[in-house]
């Protein structure tokens, strides 16, 4: 009778079995490894993102109590075109809602001076009735020469804005501090627009408003609590930007009005208190904030009163359309609760919100995606609205409202 082969120990003290089980053992630990490793690291630069995102927000705030107190004091501008067509208390709401908006730039366009024109133009009286999309010498209707190389596509993205080139032009020309800075920077060869990605623009902006000049009682030497981890020229346009952990740039949005209340309007009518789009983005939900209207205009009469003159008047600029001669371009959706809104698209790199340099799409009021509103409009119970909303691009998004009281 035959014996039945052994199992011959090919290592000292083990069999063929149990070196197999030990592989797969350590494979196993390994992947285990790998992944709470990739866990760690991701963890990682979610602190280290809202670490810069929470600085930012600081920055922000303290440079608005200041404008606020300044605003008070009634340095606002006079927007001689107005006199005489708004009562004296709509004329102080639009006058503080533009030179807020001045003071806190996000796109290219806030950095003109109070009459929305790039250069030289001392006369505010077209503030109330302004030339039909700012045209003018000021605004580039076609691609410069010599024309940027093909790794830079985004000379695109300037037609019909304004010229940067042009900031600061004349004796009394009223565009801001970064407006001015961009046009010398263009002159020095240090500021290249050919380069310029409309997606660094906010980022770009909110870095020049604190590293180059002096905020409302925020001064330079707060921007240098910024590490170089934190800063980065990603388009190479000459422009330094706030950076995430993973080395895309944050975007800020000065009035996010339509983040609250969307285009196509809230995801639950019999509920406006609801909102998901807020929700996801914010740890105070929209039914707990302060009141959900402009705290500029607590009695909901000024922006009404503004609306109505249009219809009479028959002024786009008093309408609330898209058209960059509306009010809601010039400044915002009517009686919507506004705040700061700093975003990192987290680890994905997908922002979920419309850019806000795309005011053609709202983006400027941090409107979502456009192909997330359409699918949420497109869902039939309000369930599945909410489903796609926390489970689109927008959930791993990193913002001051989470980390901080709106």
């Amino acid at each position: 009778m035959k014996k039945r082969p052994q199992i011959r120990p090919i290592v000292s003290g083990f069999t063929l079995v149990e070196l197999l089980v030990a592989i797969a053992i350590v494979i196993s630990l390994s992947a285990l490894l790998l992944v709470t490793m990739r866990g760690v690291l991701s963890s990682a630069k979610e602190t280290r993102t809202q670490s810069t995102i929470l600085k930012i927000n600081t920055m922000l705030k303290q440079a608005e109590i200041e404008f606020d107190k300044a605003a008070r004091r009634g340095d606002l501008p006079q927007l001689a075109g107005l006199k005489g067509v708004l009562t004296d208390e709509a004329l102080k709401f639009v006058s503080y809602k533009l030179k807020y908006k001045y003071a806190f730039p996000q796109r290219i366009e806030d950095l003109v001076g109070f009459n929305g024109i790039a250069g030289t133009d001392a006369d505010d009286a077209d503030i109330a009735a302004p030339p039909s999309g700012f045209a003018g010498a000021n605004i580039i209707t076609s691609v410069p020469s010599p024309t940027p190389p093909p790794e830079y596509p985004y000379i695109n993205s300037w037609m019909g804005r304004p010229d940067p080139s042009e900031f600061g032009a004349g004796l009394q020309c009223d565009d801001g501090a970064v407006g001015r800075l961009l046009q010398k920077r263009i002159a020095a060869g240090t500021f290249i627009p050919a380069r310029h990605n409309p997606e660094t623009e906010s980022a770009e902006i909110l870095y020049l408003m604190f590293s180059e000049s002096s905020v409302y009682g925020v001064t330079t030497a707060d921007a240098g609590d910024f590490s170089a981890n934190e800063l980065a020229d990603t388009d190479n346009d000459g422009l330094l930007e706030f950076v995430d952990a993973w080395g895309n740039p944050l975007r800020f949005y000065r009035w996010p009005t339509r983040l609250i209340n969307p285009e196509t309007g809230i995801v639950d009518p019999a509920d406006p208190t609801v909102n998901p789009y807020w929700d996801s983005l914010s740890n105070v939900k929209l039914k707990d904030l302060p009141a959900v209207y402009d705290q500029f205009d607590p009695t909901n009469t000024l922006t009404d009163q503004i609306r109505r003159l249009g219809i009479s008047m028959g002024s786009t600029f008093f309408s609330e359309g898209k058209a960059n001669t509306t009010l809601q371009n010039v400044i915002h959706t009517p009686n919507t609760y506004q705040t700061f809104l700093i975003v990192s698209a987290g680890e994905d790199g997908l922002l979920g919100l419309e850019e806000p340099t795309n005011a053609a799409e709202l983006g400027h009021l941090g409107a979502p995606l456009k192909s997330i509103r359409d699918a949420v409009d497109a869902a039939a119970t309000v369930t599945d609205k909410e489903t796609i909303i926390y489970d689109s691009v927008l959930s791993d998004n990193i913002t001051n409202l989470q980390l901080d009281t709106p």
